[in-house]
């Protein structure tokens, strides 16, 4: 690792996550992937494994390369044994704010900074003048808002402040004095009155844009956002204690049974504006549906273990997509920079909640997709050709299905996977 003149730098963190541009690391075949550092040298060296699934030759890793005065970055490194691979890291900008109390006196307790780009939470550092710095900010524009964990959980936050670094901050560096840190604001509500109660495996899930900005794309800046999410009680009431008091929000709500509203698989749920006061919202619903899967070969035997892996997505507004049901909290962020160490952020990816195995039968039941729509999945099985196809949601004239799977909308389909070329 070397800077924009060539020269090495030591102490760089180099933290592999992803294999053959999969964005994804199997830690429950691999382990979790080893971190390594550059020596003086600017040299370190990756373990990776020589196959992984089964079969698949490991041909590149891509990994998070990270250094306190410089920008992060992510690299694509391709395996080889003999040859280096070069990566260049450019030089940060020197970032500070000073946060208030209400009086202007500096904040004592130690408060963190959540910044758009590729600024790492644990390169944040806090003063004793109540002053948080990092110096490896990246140029162009950003948002960043100051955050203070409390006892009680209300968060306190700053305003959402906007700046454009250029090449004279990156010599001169950037200071701001007197951000003032508020308790947040409360957003509550409750699902629909039509909803059977009691609630069950209920939750509700928050993006925020605390200083939204139109054609951010267009002016190159990236947005600032706040990740928050918190259970549904069997009343159906909710509430998400402490947000910033700004912006807009998006919420999409799931439970049993019911989901936010959205188009065929992308669930958007809905969107309201943040002004300074606690927020009452009323969320819109709609019936989700249950899916069985039976997995045949070509004599019509079942087929037990194949995998099958449907992909409802949920769409946040200028950050595009992921598993519906996938959540992770921006608090998490603020306290691994308080406690001044590096960590990975807790979250629930979901993945499993829309795929699984066969049974003996060859049969499998997934709950909970959007019924808006078809509904694409896959089936994969060791010596069979891989399947791609979609079920229908399903026709008033189940009924009986339905009363037998605890009155839920079911569709069901089988399918037919063929044996591939090379199987024995």
């Amino acid at each position: 690792v070397v800077d924009p003149d060539g020269r090495p730098i030591a102490g760089v963190i180099i933290k592999p996550w992803g294999l053959n541009t999969s964005y994804f690391w199997p830690e429950n075949l691999l382990g979790k992937p080893i971190e390594s550092t550059t020596d003086k040298n600017g040299l370190t060296s990756l373990e990776y494994p020589l196959l992984f699934a089964d079969e698949v030759q490991c041909k590149s890793i891509d990994c998070v390369v990270a250094h306190p005065e410089y920008i992060r970055a992510v690299a694509r490194i391709p395996v080889s044994e003999t040859d280096n691979h070069k990566i260049t890291l450019k030089k940060g900008v020197r970032f500070c704010l000073k946060g208030i109390e209400e009086d202007g006196s500096p904040i004592k307790e130690r408060f963190a900074a959540i910044m758009s780009g590729e600024t790492p939470p644990e390169f944040w550092k806090f003063g004793n003048d109540g002053s948080i710095e990092t110096k490896g900010a990246e140029l162009g524009g950003h948002q960043v808002i100051l955050v203070q964990p409390m006892p009680d959980n209300k968060t306190r936050f700053s305003e959402a402040l906007l700046f454009h670094f250029n090449d004279k901050d990156q010599e001169e560096g950037v200071v701001v004095d007197d951000v003032e840190l508020l308790p947040g604001i409360r957003v509550f509500g409750s699902l629909p009155e039509h909803i059977k109660r009691p609630i069950k495996n209920g939750v509700l899930m928050a993006c925020q844009k605390p200083l939204p900005v139109k054609d951010a794309a267009q002016l190159n800046l990236r947005l600032l956002t706040w990740n928050d999410w918190t259970t549904v009680s069997e009343d159906g009431a909710f509430e998400l204690i402490s947000m910033p008091r700004s912006g807009r929000i998006q919420l999409i709500a799931l439970c049993d049974g019911w989901v936010s509203p959205g188009e065929r698989i992308s669930t958007k749920g809905q969107t309201f504006t943040i002004s300074d006061e606690d927020l009452k919202v009323e969320l819109e619903m709609q019936p989700t549906m249950d899916a069985i899967i039976n997995v045949k070969d070509e004599s019509g035997n079942p087929i037990k273990d194949a995998q099958v892996a449907f992909w409802p997505n949920q769409m946040w507004e200028d950050r595009g997509s992921n598993i519906l049901g996938a959540r992770s909290k921006s608090i998490d962020v603020a306290r691994i920079q308080i406690e001044a160490q590096g960590g990975d952020i807790a979250g629930t990816l979901n993945f499993e909640a829309y795929s699984g195995k066969t049974d003996e039968l060859g049969r499998i039941h997934i709950r909970n997709l959007p019924s808006r729509s078809a509904q694409e999945f896959s089936v994969s099985q060791k010596g069979f050709t891989n399947l791609t196809k979609s079920i229908d949601p399903p026709s008033p004239s189940n009924a009986e299905d339905e009363k037998e799977l605890s009155e839920r909308p079911t569709s069901r389909i089988s399918v037919t996977l063929k044996k591939s070329d090379d199987a024995p």
